[in-house]
C-alpha cells in the first residue's frame, strides 16, 4: 500500500524530525530532491519564478560539484538549499565516519559555493539511523522529511490521480516532496505548474522551509 501522506503515528515516533509545519498554517512547502540537474532544475526554477513561488532544494554533494552554476542559480532565485548527502545511497548501514564524511564534505562545499549556511538535511530515500541523527546533531543539521509524497517519479501513477490527491488531500503545513534530479523529472516539470495553481486556488501560500 502506498501512502500519499505519511501516517501520523510514524511522525510521532520521531518528533525531532520536521515532517510538516504545525497545523493552522495556510502555507505549503514544496521541496525538491536528487538534484541539481542541468536541464530539469533549470526548468523548475523558471516555473517557480513565473509563479513567484519559493521552495527548498535538497541537493547531492556529488551533483553540486559537477553543476555548481545550477547551485548558485537556486540560491540567486531566492530558494533555500538543503543537503541530500553526497551520494544518493541509503545511509542506514553506513558507518558513522562514512556518514560524517559525506555530510560534512557536502555541507562545507555548498556553503563555500553559496556563501550561506546549510541548515537542513534530508536523507536519501528518507531512510535514517541513530548514526545519521548523531551526525546531524554534530554538524548542526536539522533533519527534514515530508508528510506528502507526490510520486512524480512513478510513471505508473497518472497525472490526473496526482492532481486529484493534491486537490483533495493537502492541508496547511504540508511538506510535499518532488524530484528534480530523477530520470523521470521531465514529468515533474510538466505537472508542477498545474499543481501550483491547484494549491493557490485552494488559498495556500507556497514558500520555502
Amino acid at each position: 500500500m502506498r501512502f500519499f501522506k505519511i501516517p501520523i503515528i510514524i511522525q510521532r515516533i520521531f518528533p525531532n524530525i520536521i515532517w510538516r509545519i504545525p497545523q493552522g498554517s495556510n502555507e505549503i512547502f514544496l521541496t525538491f530532491d536528487d538534484g541539481p540537474d542541468e536541464i530539469f532544475t533549470s526548468q523548475i526554477l523558471q516555473i517557480l519564478q513565473k509563479e513567484q513561488v519559493s521552495s527548498t532544494f535538497f541537493i547531492l554533494g556529488e551533483k553540486a560539484k559537477t553543476s555548481p552554476a545550477i547551485v548558485k542559480s537556486i540560491k540567486d532565485f531566492g530558494h533555500t538549499i538543503g543537503l541530500h548527502s553526497f551520494l544518493h545511497q541509503s545511509l542506514i548501514y553506513k558507518s558513522k565516519k562514512n556518514i560524517f564524511d559525506q555530510l560534512y564534505t557536502s555541507k562545507n562545499y555548498i556553503e563555500q559555493l553559496t556563501g550561506e549556511p546549510v541548515k537542513y538535511f534530508r536523507p536519501p530515500f528518507g531512510r535514517f539511523s541513530p548514526a545519521v541523527n548523531n551526525v546531524c546533531r554534530q554538524i548542526d543539521l536539522q533533519m527534514v522529511l515530508w508528510n506528502v509524497m507526490s510520486y512524480d517519479f512513478d510513471l505508473n501513477i497518472s497525472d490526473s490521480y496526482i492532481f486529484n490527491l493534491v486537490e483533495t488531500k493537502t492541508c496547511g503545513g504540508d511538506i510535499i516532496v518532488f524530484h528534480d534530479g530523477h530520470k523521470n523529472s521531465g514529468r515533474t516539470v510538466n505537472i508542477l505548474e498545474p499543481i501550483i495553481n491547484i494549491l493557490k486556488n485552494k488559498g495556500f501560500h507556497l514558500t520555502s522551509i
